[in-house]
């Protein structure tokens, strides 16, 4: 019942006027004759508090949210009777207010249950943190060589205990930078720039830091070289000059800030530059020889690919003359065929060598028909030669 009355309280609500409120209260009506006093959006849509009342006298006084009832709402007939009373999700009527007095207590249980679990997650880590930072002050505490202590997995570490302002990392870390870990160097150098170590008893020294950054970086600690540049905003050029051709020049026997030293510097500079035009110009010489390369390649396939096309032709050529020499050949051969039995045809009648008649026999030679006369009384034979080409009786 108490959901009711905060339902009854927000028809008042809409009926005070909005000057009072400080809100805009409109009165819409729609294409279906119905009508809606309450708040909107920028889209002119039924948004936030409201009552809907359609041509036949049904209302519904609740929440909206982007033109359907969302959120608490009631129902009620012309006639004022409550038809449904409860909570209202995307226009769609989902519990009464009984059910919903259910529903809602199981919702806070559900959230106070998973607040409880991420507190209790949250607690669990901090513990397992808690229980980590220990073990690393243990090791430190222990003065463990730094050759044994896993300083690229826990040096991040040890230098957030240091920022928490505990003194016990700190001498560990400075301890380590002396002893000339490179990594220590570099975070210790970054502490003391930064000045976020002061409650460990790390002052803020830019100078000093900068010089730790400097050794981190002739040991070849590439962070180091970047923080340099992006910390201390160093140009790269100064960079590999400080870390890297200065010691070559000191190692070479040359006294730091002497005429000597700063001459090896720039000699070194001027050969470092040439090594560079030379690596570039032998880079660019090596794309041109494979370009080259390449277009050998090309024009190579393409040779073969012409050989080959003259090859087929040169096939193509001898086949086409052999086909020319069988039908020469086959040509004489029926031409002699002819010359053969010209008499026979010409009168086929007369008389062979042994007195008696003759009689014509047609043979297949090269797929022409070619006559041939023997005498009367013999039998045509199934194939006989002609001048080299053999003829098939038809």
């Amino acid at each position: 019942m108490i959901m009711k009355k905060i339902i009854y309280l927000t028809f008042l609500l809409l009926s005070v006027p909005s000057f009072c409120l400080g809100q805009t209260v409109e009165t819409i009506k729609d294409r279906f004759g119905g009508s809606y006093t309450g708040e909107t959006n920028s889209r002119g849509q039924r948004h936030g508090s409201g009552v809907y009342t359609d041509k036949n006298g049904t209302s519904f006084a609740g929440t909206w949210e982007n033109n359907l009832q969302h959120g608490i709402g009631i129902i009620t007939d012309a006639e004022g009777n409550e038809l449904f009373a409860g909570e209202f999700i995307n226009g769609a009527a989902m519990y009464t207010l009984e059910e919903l007095e259910g529903v809602q207590a199981n919702r806070e249980r559900i959230a106070r249950e998973r607040a409880e679990e991420e507190r209790e997650a949250a607690r669990r880590l901090v513990e397992q943190e808690a229980r980590r930072s220990q073990e690393i002050l243990r090791q430190l505490t222990e003065n463990i060589e730094i050759a044994e202590f896993d300083v690229v997995n826990l040096l991040g570490e040890v230098s957030s205990l240091i920022v928490q302002g505990n003194e016990v990392a700190a001498e560990w870390l400075k301890q380590a930078a002396a002893e000339g870990d490179y990594r220590a160097q570099r975070e210790l150098g970054l502490l003391t720039i930064s000045g976020q170590a002061e409650e460990s008893g790390i002052p803020k020294d830019v100078q000093r830091g900068e010089s730790l950054l400097i050794l981190a970086a002739q040991a070849g600690d590439q962070r180091a070289k970047l923080e340099l540049e992006e910390t201390l905003g160093w140009a790269a050029e100064k960079v590999e000059i400080v870390t890297i051709l200065g010691p070559r020049c000191t190692s070479f026997g040359f006294e730091v800030g002497t005429d000597s030293h700063a001459n090896c510097v720039m000699e070194l500079q001027i050969a470092n530059d040439a090594l560079l035009q030379a690596k570039q110009l032998a880079e660019e010489t090596q794309r041109l020889i494979n370009s080259r390369l390449d277009e050998f390649e090309d024009a190579r396939e393409k040779d073969a690919a012409l050989s080959a096309a003259n090859a087929e032709a040169e096939r193509q050529y001898l086949r086409a003359q052999q086909r020319e020499r069988e039908a020469s050949d086959r040509q004489r051969a029926f031409s002699r065929a002819l010359l053969g039995i010209g008499a026979g045809l010409l009168n086929p009648s007369q008389s062979s060598n042994s007195g008696g008649m003759l009689q014509t026999c047609y043979y297949n030679v090269g797929s022409q028909t070619v006559p041939y006369p023997v005498s009367s009384t013999s039998i045509c034979p199934p194939s006989r030669d002609f001048g080299g080409v053999t003829g098939f009786l038809q």
